[in-house]
């Protein structure tokens, strides 16, 4: 068996209730994920509690990259949310959003 017919078959779990049963144990691994929705939907909440229990949980690495809300919000928004990052090397934030506001002005 080929690692992409083994990759297939591994799921990354999301830890949302449910949506793992529905998904079958989770996103297929090696897959990029969009989350989409209309604003105060909570995406980037859900977005990022999976990266943040699968680093936290499993040693997964991640990478969350942001076009609107800057890193330091975005830090201070899950941690309120109970989800403080101390200690979670493995899950990498990457702030576009002064790009995407250059892009704009352009």
């Amino acid at each position: 068996m080929s690692d992409e017919e083994q990759n297939s078959d591994k799921r990354i779990p999301t830890y949302v209730i449910n949506l793992d049963d529905i998904l079958q144990g989770g996103v297929p691994a090696g897959y990029i994920v969009l989350v989409c929705g209309h604003a105060g939907t909570m995406k980037s909440s859900v977005g990022y509690s999976i990266i943040y229990n699968g680093a936290k949980n499993d040693g997964l690495k991640s990478i969350y990259l942001t076009l609107e809300q800057g890193k330091q919000s975005i830090l201070e928004h899950m941690e309120r949310l109970g989800m403080p990052s101390e200690g979670l090397d493995n899950l990498v934030i990457v702030d576009l959003s002064r790009v995407r506001k250059d892009i704009v002005q352009d």
